[in-house]
């Protein structure tokens, strides 16, 4: 037990040692006899910052083309920059909803051959109601009638290039934008 004793009181004089020794070395560093500290030698003032120029103005960004132009663009991905769907999907995306915004680009068209349809059918159902006797099919000799009328050719070709542009469009966009099948 005594040496533990010795070891704490031994331990202590070594601690209150270096405490002294801390506080006589700094003032035994300068010697009295060589006069007061000189002062820091003087720094140079520091220039004011320089003026940063301000930002140079935006380019004029032109306008981005109407929305109905542009097929509607997936969302990209995060894995190796490439974008989240495969091939399959953005053509199963792409198409409808360009279809979809292209919806009325035939309407004139199919308003014209639905009303040039109907000034032929109309008077020949007449015509057959007026004449008809027994049981008369005007409808059906209507449609026998006015068969050029009724055909549609022009909303048919309208919806057909229509269709067809979104298809190109689509098949730009989603091979260049895509990735596998």
């Amino acid at each position: 037990m005594a040496s533990q004793g010795a070891a704490a009181i031994t331990l202590n004089l070594a601690a209150v040692a270096a405490v002294l020794a801390l506080l006589v070395i700094p003032s035994l560093a300068r010697c009295s006899s060589l006069g007061p500290i000189p002062p820091p030698p003087a720094q140079a003032p520091t220039p004011p910052p320089e003026a940063i120029p301000p930002p140079p103005p935006p380019e004029a960004i032109p306008p981005p083309p109407p929305l109905m132009a542009i097929p509607p663009a997936p969302a990209p991905g995060t894995e190796l920059g490439r974008p989240r769907l495969g091939c399959g999907e953005c053509h199963q995306q792409c198409f409808p909803a360009c279809r979809a915004s292209h919806s009325m680009d035939c309407k004139e068209e199919c308003d014209n051959d639905t009303s040039r349809c109907e000034q032929c059918r109309t008077p020949e159902i007449e015509k057959c109601t007026a004449v008809c006797t027994g049981s008369c099919d005007c409808i059906a000799e209507a449609k026998k009638s006015c068969t050029a009328e009724c055909s549609y050719k022009a909303c048919s070709n309208c919806s057909y290039g229509s269709g067809k542009s979104c298809k190109n469009n689509c098949d730009s966009y989603c091979l260049s934008n895509c990735w596998g099948p």
